[in-house]
């Protein structure tokens, strides 16, 4: 794309649409992606409507608990314990998308997303799949049962021991 460049966006004010931020943070916590946060995981491309930045997630490369641990077959098992890793200006986007409301609407479209997941296996070819030994019904149950544990995973009120305090009602860590 030529009209980007590597963000993240580093203050809130810059961001279009917060719900983007919760949106990426929730699929990232389904998929169990880990690197988000590298400069140029997400990339800022000026909005229409505004002088601000939409949101684009860009490299998956570490999803799956990382590229080491999906080819040794043992994300199954890393994706059952692996927390939700965090994201640049989370905290604001969270409030400002509705707090845990708005976590759930997120959580909502990354199930959408699980089931449409078919007709991209569609797409990949057979030799692959027999290649790494990975049957896609073994990703996709795998990423309904981590969907079924976002809720639980990304509760607003489990966001860590240390209180800095509140913005819009929900705690800054």
């Amino acid at each position: 794309m030529e009209d980007v460049i590597p963000g993240p966006a580093t203050d809130f004010g810059d961001v279009e649409d917060p719900r983007e931020i919760v949106q990426i943070w929730v699929v990232d916590a389904l998929i169990c992606n880990l690197d988000r946060n590298l400069w140029g995981n997400v990339l800022l491309k000026l909005g229409t409507r505004t002088q601000r930045y939409r949101l684009i997630p860009a490299d998956q490369s570490d999803c799956f608990c990382g590229s080491t641990v999906f080819a040794d077959g043992s994300w199954r098992s890393r994706m059952e314990r692996q927390p939700a890793v965090g994201i640049e200006l989370l905290t604001e986007a969270v409030a400002a998308s509705g707090g845990a409301s708005g976590i759930q609407v997120a959580i909502e479209k990354a199930e959408a997303a699980i089931s449409q997941l078919g007709k991209a296996f569609d797409q990949v070819p057979g030799s692959w799949w027999a290649k790494t030994s990975i049957k896609p019904e073994e990703i996709e149950a795998a990423l309904w049962h981590r969907a079924r544990a976002l809720p639980n995973l990304l509760s607003v009120e489990k966001w860590g021991t240390f209180n800095y305090g509140e913005y819009d009602g929900i705690p800054i860590l």
